[in-house]
This record gives C-alpha cells, sequence and structure tokens, in this order.
C-alpha cells in the first residue's frame, strides 16, 4: 500500500483519499460485473474532457518514502492514463465482436 511507503503526513492524507476514490470506482465495477444491464451507467454523467496531453510529458515517478504532493500526483496521473488506455483498448476489442 502506498500509504506506508510515505513518510509525509500529507503525503499518507492525499494517498488515502486517492485510494477512497478507487474503491468507489471498484464497487461500481463490481456492480457492472454482477449485472450487465448496468454497464450503461459506466461513465454516466461524465462530460466529454479535452485531453491536453500533459502526462504525455511527464517523466514517470514512483511513490517513495520522501514523496511529496507533486510526485503522487504524477503517479496517480501516469497511473490514471494506463487504465484509461487499457479499458478503451478493452472496449474496442468487444466492439471488434
Amino acid at each position: 500500500m502506498a500509504q506506508r511507503k510515505v513518510s509525509y503526513p500529507s503525503s499518507k492524507s492525499f494517498l488515502k483519499e486517492l485510494a477512497q476514490e478507487e474503491l468507489k470506482h471498484k464497487e461500481k465495477l463490481l456492480v457492472i460485473m454482477e449485472n450487465k444491464e448496468k454497464i450503461s451507467e459506466l461513465g454516466l454523467g461524465a462530460s466529454t474532457i479535452q485531453d491536453l496531453k500533459i502526462v504525455d510529458i511527464m517523466e514517470a515517478t514512483a511513490i517513495s518514502e520522501d514523496a511529496d504532493y507533486q510526485r503522487i500526483l504524477v503517479y496517480a496521473a501516469k497511473r490514471e492514463k494506463s487504465t484509461y488506455e487499457y479499458y478503451n483498448f478493452t472496449q474496442s476489442l468487444k466492439s471488434r465482436g
């Protein structure tokens, strides 16, 4: 768990908030896995957001004991991008048949 890797209290708190958000995402996915008809609700309420490609130019970083807010944001952004690309890829496979 990333919270155990950092020493700054503010970093621990921020990572805890991010983990709680991820648990909410997990719950949504579990509901969809149990009831495939709910897949239409995935992304419900999300608006179209322009990708500014900011994450693309950021240097990858790892969570370490001295990770500060900025490093955590970069790490989280890179993970989110990777997850987004994974879901898009799996969706394209589904679309192909």
